[in-house]
């Protein structure tokens, strides 16, 4: 069932989503194809500068896009007038939320490949690639570092968990904030926002602890020398250690907020 659920959220969002990347893309093919003509054909200046700022409109929109769409469906299909039928499906209320969560986080990756291809489409020359990875082994090399040495890769790995836990809380803080919200019957809205700035007060008081306490380390002083040599010290490094520790609070930070929201659609539910 969550399968075919997921499969709901993807063809519902993918009307919006869909058109918007090849919109992305068309508008990178034709803004290069006008980089591409003699600079000094003036009559050109004017309508390449109208397509890069559209360029920048939809990228900002191809992420902006996703997280509200992931709070306007989820609003809408679990705590609004589609909430009477979706919640009468054989469905336990976690994989609703999981559905939700799968469905943002494709898009949100969806958004990060489009966009890093508009950029290739825009930048690319022969020899970019090459160019690319000289360039990033040369500064690995002038601070003694290369991907030979499994440290480097550990702490890489840690540091692309830390992104991907990141953007999970924040779905699921989104998640959480309208579930407690809908309790203020008349203003959820209004709810859903003063739900949103007290999870976000407190995350913040418990990261603001623990940088204080991670601040009386030596890992804390050598995360402020900036000496990125430090990584290829071994796996367990302060830099993989710091990103890793984070990571764990991120992952505590999602499951709370998961436990609250599914709590919420289970117990204390209160459609419109």
């Amino acid at each position: 069932m969550l399968r075919k659920l997921l499969k709901y959220e993807l063809l519902s969002t993918g009307r919006i989503f869909l058109p918007l990347y090849l919109a992305l893309l068309g508008v990178s093919v034709i803004l290069k194809a006008f980089m591409l003509i003699e600079k000094s054909a003036r009559i050109y200046i004017v309508p390449q500068v109208l397509l890069t700022v559209l360029y920048i409109i939809l990228v900002i929109a191809s992420f902006a896009l996703v997280y509200i769409f992931s709070c306007m469906r989820f609003y809408k299909n679990l705590l609004g007038d589609e909430g009477y039928l979706m919640h009468t499906l054989p469905v336990k209320p976690y994989k609703h939320i999981f559905a939700k969560l799968f469905a943002s986080i494709l898009w949100l990756i969806a958004s990060f490949i489009i966009a890093a291809a508009s950029v290739i489409i825009l930048a690319y020359q022969k020899g970019l690639f090459e160019y690319i990875f000289k360039m990033i082994n040369n500064l690995m090399a002038a601070v003694g570092l290369s991907w030979s040495q499994p440290s480097v890769v550990w702490t890489t790995v840690a540091m692309v968990a830390l992104s991907v836990a990141s953007c999970i809380n924040g779905f699921m803080m989104l998640y959480a904030s309208m579930a407690v919200g809908q309790l203020l019957r008349g203003h959820r809205i209004i709810g859903s926002i003063l739900a949103y700035f007290g999870f976000y007060t407190a995350s913040q008081i418990i990261s603001l602890v623990m940088l204080f306490v991670i601040s009386r380390t030596g890992m804390w002083r050598t995360l402020e020398e900036g000496n990125l040599g430090i990584i290829g010290t071994g796996a367990w490094n302060p830099f993989s250690a710091f990103f890793t520790i984070v990571t764990v609070l991120y992952i505590v930070y999602l499951i709370l907020y998961f436990i609250i929201t599914n709590y919420m659609l289970s117990r204390k539910l209160s459609l419109e």
